[in-house]
């Protein structure tokens, strides 16, 4: 996925746009809490979160009521809320946005829809990305990516189908904001 973040990279900035990718190489470990500061410290007006996943095509979005729900460090169980109405609606729109132009550039239909992370231990349940949960002062769009023939995931994916899942995001993301839009 780093390559298609690269590709969609070149491409923005060849459209004039300055990109900050989260990771600076594929074997970086960043935690979610750092990739937020990184894309808040660079002033984000979009995230964009890019994975495979077989058979899953589809655009996750901030929503406010979406949750996590586990146990705390304490041995409490918690539940963490995303609250930030204003993000969540740029977030929605920005997805929208990301949906269509996927859908055109991959040659399937791509939906937005809420995430489910229930029965999948040790990860909290819920319907969120963590990553979009704590980003509550920045729009995050999470991308999942699985073409026809059960790739993805730990599955690889032909070149061609990645180049059109970085053309789609790219395209996405000039859409949801166009370069004059201050």
């Amino acid at each position: 996925m780093f390559a298609v973040a690269q590709q969609v990279a070149a491409t923005l900035r060849g459209r004039g746009y300055r990109v900050v990718l989260l990771k600076r190489s594929p074997r970086e470990s960043v935690s979610y809490r750092e990739r937020v500061s990184r894309a808040e410290q660079a002033g984000a007006a979009i995230a964009v979160s890019i994975h495979t996943s077989p058979g899953v095509n589809a655009v996750f979005p901030q929503r406010v009521g979406l949750y996590r729900t586990g146990m705390g460090a304490d041995g409490q169980p918690r539940r963490v809320v995303f609250t930030n109405p204003a993000t969540a609606a740029s977030s929605q729109r920005y997805a929208a946005a990301m949906a269509q132009a996927r859908s055109k550039a991959e040659g399937h239909r791509v939906v937005v829809r809420d995430n489910d992370f229930g029965g999948r231990a040790p990860l909290w349940a819920g319907n969120i990305p963590v990553v979009s949960l704590l980003a509550v002062n920045t729009p995050w769009v999470y991308n999942e990516f699985g073409p026809a023939g059960g790739s993805g995931g730990s599955t690889p994916v032909p070149a061609a189908a990645l180049s059109a899942y970085a053309r789609g995001i790219s395209d996405g993301v000039a859409t949801a904001l166009p370069r004059n839009c201050s």
